[in-house]
């Protein structure tokens, strides 16, 4: 083998290699969990607040540990907030103070998606 074909070989490689590096993770299916989602912001604004009613009547602080961009998703865990109840209303604060109240009913979703016009759930 030629030192040509031998840095051939060794570039398709590392182009291989960046290639599946690439590759976004694979989401997790999560409606066998009721305590976790993944969680989008679809829309067109940034959310900088998401939290959750408890059986107190009072709300959760903010969930985010930072403002969600347009375009943005993650993966959210409210295992030891629910307290056994499928259905919480949900408190979405969007830059410019918009305040958006939502029932969602986490015990069957794996997935919240935030759009300028809908809430959808998976």
């Amino acid at each position: 083998m030629t030192s040509f074909q031998a840095a051939s070989r060794h570039l398709l490689g590392l182009a291989a290699a960046c290639c599946f590096a690439a590759l976004p993770a694979l989401a997790q299916d999560l409606h066998g969990d009721p305590s976790g989602f993944n969680l989008f912001n679809d829309s067109s604004r940034v959310m900088i607040a998401f939290a959750v009613e408890l059986d107190s009547g009072n709300y959760t602080e903010n969930l985010l540990d930072q403002p969600m961009q347009p375009g943005i998703g993650r993966t959210m865990d409210l295992q030891g907030i629910l307290d056994g109840a499928c259905d919480h209303r949900t408190r979405i604060v969007w830059a410019g103070g918009e305040t958006q109240d939502v029932l969602v009913p986490y015990c069957t979703i794996a997935s919240l998606s935030l759009t300028d016009t809908e809430v959808l759930y998976d």
